[in-house]
């Protein structure tokens, strides 16, 4: 690598460093999370692990994020390689697309690797495929989805912006629209058409449907829902897992509402497309919807990135209770406050607007139980509640909720005990105990986790000794420490600062990641950079430095000697002394070292 004529992914080191420089981490990272300013940093739930706590850190001034509870961390190209899954030069091109930046044509032909997934491609399909069913459904064509979503009650503006449409009757409509062998590979890789078993070509997926295009937050278009319109099976039909789209982590609506989402610092999950649009239509624009699938952990950890706060919306059948006693279990072991809003008997949420308004709607909202009100209200209409083992039964099933997230919080325990008591009949200190044996492997795992903390490297400290100081550089080059890393990720970590400390004359931490453009080293760059402080006394630091350096040259040079008298064939009585004389004197003062 040559400085900065080098090329990182066939880009030249300048561009990277130029679309690094107009790309604003903070801007680019709050498209996916909500920031918070806190001091001269921004903090958020970490959207690459579970957390209750906001524990991700992004640094404006030094360009780079860092979760102080996974560990990870980088620069804006890093960010966007772990949220999107794509390569380095997929992340500078994606970025350098979304701050207006045009990348010079020659230097842009960058081939694709072998089986990396061109999403700009999947994108673009889907986009396609949008723009043809929204057209159709104004055609005559399409006249029968038309009445369908009129008889729903779905304004022409709502058509409008979900970008509703129609997939006629017909097995051939989309993949004619299309001649490219390539455009109909990519259709069948993300779930439009499908390849035929019996002959050459390909068929379309969606048939006879009502189609509803589900968006990500970034107003992409990454995949479908497909309501029939006559008898057949499966009434809702969505695409199939792909690069772009995954039932059990997507969220419908979730790109509309999430600036509600982030004013009422609360979100309301429902079950269908149009009880998305509904709600969204008539003023209450804070509610999104499971993809024809019970909630799950994906889900959860989505809906956190944007409020600890979940109102669950279900239909009032039996189906519809279970469901959402299933869903409040797996919200509260992600550590969200819930509670449940329980609609009359036979209707479902857009039935529900339809029929009574969004205030009203609003206001079933506002007036949604607590989750553990509703544990026991549920409880209490199960079948066999009466007998002393049914009771038994639903007091399990509450505490273990119980347990999911509240062994960390104790007041709120106790209130809780004391309301399971009160409610049941039984004394506090036999709920207690009951809870003990029920959330005590959690609370155990839990705190074995928050105790275990990793001790830190000599290598991490040579390292941030060259970052916070970097008048010693030239120390720590003379010393020939680098060379002695036993980790080969630092190594280059330590080498690279080398090198740009001789071409520059300086070191930047996000420019430092960028050319050493691997995700896992610039997680290990930015958790040293988290240590540095200060007050940290570097000629101290360099000094303990040295000393475990020389610790590990002097066992190298016991060894080197233990295998020298070794290989010696006949050695004298003098030359074994002489040698054990020599190994003797670097223990001791190995010893005298510590």
């Amino acid at each position: 690598m040559e400085g900065g004529s080098a090329l990182i992914g066939l880009f030249p080191q300048h561009i990277i460093d130029e679309i690094r420089e107009r790309a604003d981490i903070v801007d680019v990272i709050s498209n996916y999370v909500p920031l918070k300013k806190a001091g001269q940093s921004y903090k958020a739930l970490c959207p690459f692990h579970d957390e209750k706590t906001p524990s991700f850190n992004v640094n404006a001034a030094k360009q780079i994020y860092r979760c102080f509870g996974c560990g990870k961390g980088g620069n804006v190209f890093t960010f966007v390689m772990e949220m999107e899954k794509v390569t380095f030069p997929q992340a500078v091109e994606a970025i350098a697309d979304r701050i207006g930046y045009k990348i010079p044509r020659s230097e842009r032909e960058i081939p694709e690797e072998k089986g990396a997934v061109n999403k700009k491609a999947l994108y673009e399909v889907n986009a396609r495929a949008t723009k043809y069913y929204s057209a159709l459904l104004r055609e005559k064509e399409g006249d029968k989805a038309l009445q369908y979503l009129r008889k729903r009650g779905i304004s022409e503006s709502s058509i409008e912006l979900f970008g509703l449409g129609f997939a006629p009757d017909a097995w051939d409509f989309l993949v004619n629209k299309v001649k490219d062998s390539k455009f109909l590979e990519t259709m069948a890789r993300i779930g439009l058409a499908i390849k035929r078993d019996d002959a050459p070509g390909y068929y379309d997926r969606f048939r006879n449907r009502v189609m509803f295009p589900i968006y990500d937050t970034q107003e992409r278009v990454v995949g479908f829902g497909g309501r029939v319109l006559d008898d057949s099976e499966p009434k809702y039909l969505n695409s199939p897992e792909s690069p772009l789209f995954s039932k059990s982590r997507n969220l419908y609506g979730l790109n509309w509402a999430k600036s509600a989402i982030a004013a009422a610092d609360a979100v309301a999950v429902v079950e269908g497309y149009t009880d998305v649009i509904m709600a969204h239509q008539n003023g209450v624009k804070n509610v999104v919807a499971t993809l024809g699938t019970a909630m799950t952990a994906e889900h959860a950890r989505t809906l956190k990135r944007h409020t600890r706060n979940v109102i669950v919306v279900y239909d009032a059948d039996e189906a519809g209770q279970k469901a959402s006693q299933r869903g409040i279990d797996i919200l509260l072991e992600a550590e969200l406050e819930v509670r449940v809003a329980v609609l009359p008997e036979g209707k479902d949420p857009c039935d529900f607007v339809l029929a009574k308004g969004g205030e009203a709607f609003g206001q079933v909202l506002a007036d949604a139980m607590d989750f553990f009100d509703y544990k026991i209200s549920a409880g209490r209409k199960r079948p066999g509640f009466k007998t002393v083992s049914g009771q038994s039964d639903v007091i399990d099933d509450i505490l273990r909720s119980v347990g999911n997230f509240t062994f960390r919080n104790l007041p709120k325990r106790e209130l809780l005990l004391k309301k399971v008591a009160e409610a049941f009949g039984v004394s506090e200190e036999s709920v207690r105990r009951r809870l003990i044996t029920t959330s005590a492997p959690a609370r155990k795992a839990a705190e074995t986790a928050a105790s275990s903390a990793p001790k830190r490297r000599l290598e991490d400290c040579v390292i941030e000794l060259m970052l916070a100081a970097p008048e010693y550089i030239a120390k720590v080059e003379q010393a020939g420490w680098a060379a002695l890393f036993a980790d080969e990720g630092r190594r280059a970590i330590a080498e690279e600062i080398l090198k740009m400390h001789v071409d520059r004359g300086s070191v930047e931490v996000a420019d430092l990641m960028n050319r050493l453009q691997e995700p896992t080293l610039s997680q290990i760059i930015a958790e040293i950079e988290s240590y540095i402080s200060a007050k940290i006394d570097h000629e101290k630091l360099y000094a303990d430095c040295a000393r475990q350096f020389q610790k590990i040259l002097d066992a190298r040079e016991v060894n080197r000697r233990f295998s020298q008298v070794s290989r010696l064939d006949k050695p004298s009585e003098s030359e074994q002394v002489e040698y054990l004389k020599n190994i003797e004197s670097l223990l001791k003062k190995g010893e005298s070292s510590n």
